[in-house]
């Protein structure tokens, strides 16, 4: 089983009628029954996920603030780890997930932003073992 909190924030993205951001946050926990023996070199990892979180964005032009919707997602997720030493190791992940909720943020009179169909990412990390 994993654990991970995530988060990020975008640019400003700017349209004729105003300027908005958005961020992102969520939980993740993961099922992995499918991976290779924990003590080898280097260890694949095939897990079930499900994110819960928030999309959030702010318009320059909405006085209300900001716009908060929920992000369910599950998902499927590859780990990838080659371990340097027992307890030090790098990292590569691949996720796709399938967004449950995908409400549209306007920007009058526009829809600026809708989460996709399906939702990719990847990504590098320094692991710790501590037990």
């Amino acid at each position: 089983m994993r654990a991970a909190a995530r988060a990020s924030r975008s640019d400003e993205l700017s349209t004729q009628y105003g300027a908005a951001r958005f961020g992102w946050r969520a939980l993740s926990l993961e099922l992995c029954p499918l991976g290779s023996p924990s003590r080898r070199r280097l260890r694949a990892e095939g897990c079930a996920a499900l994110d819960v979180g928030q999309i959030v964005a702010s318009a320059e032009s909405n006085p209300a603030g900001e716009q908060r919707r929920t992000w369910l997602a599950p998902g499927l997720v590859a780990h990838v780890t080659l371990n340097a030493w027992d307890f030090l190791g790098l990292e590569a992940t691949g996720a796709a997930s399938l967004p449950l909720i995908r409400d549209r943020f306007l920007l009058e009179p526009f829809a600026i932003h809708q989460p996709s169909t399906l939702a990719f990412r990847a990504g590098l990390a320094l692991s710790v073992k501590f037990f």
